[in-house]
């Protein structure tokens, strides 16, 4: 798999990741890979915010209603500036 390739550094690769796997349509994968991009990006907060947006797409898409709520509130949460 592509995360064995990069091993070390997927955590840094999390983004390109979830590009590959969006255009893959693998969504499930491309929710986790936003998900680990977003939390990397804290000192970016729009950025994070745009992830996670594409993740609840993802998610939305994927049918998967446990990642659309935890993303949904983790947006509320960045929205209220927590």
């Amino acid at each position: 798999m592509l995360e064995e390739l990069l091993g070390e550094r997927a955590p840094q690769e999390a983004e390109r990741l979830a590009q590959y796997y969006i255009r893959s349509n693998r969504l499930d994968r491309a929710v986790v890979y936003l998900e680990r991009a977003a939390a990397a990006s804290p000192g970016d907060p729009r950025h994070a915010i745009e992830l996670l947006e594409a993740a609840a797409r993802a998610a939305a898409r994927e049918g998967d209603l446990e990642a659309e709520r935890r993303l949904e509130a983790r947006l509320a949460e960045l929205g209220s500036g927590a």
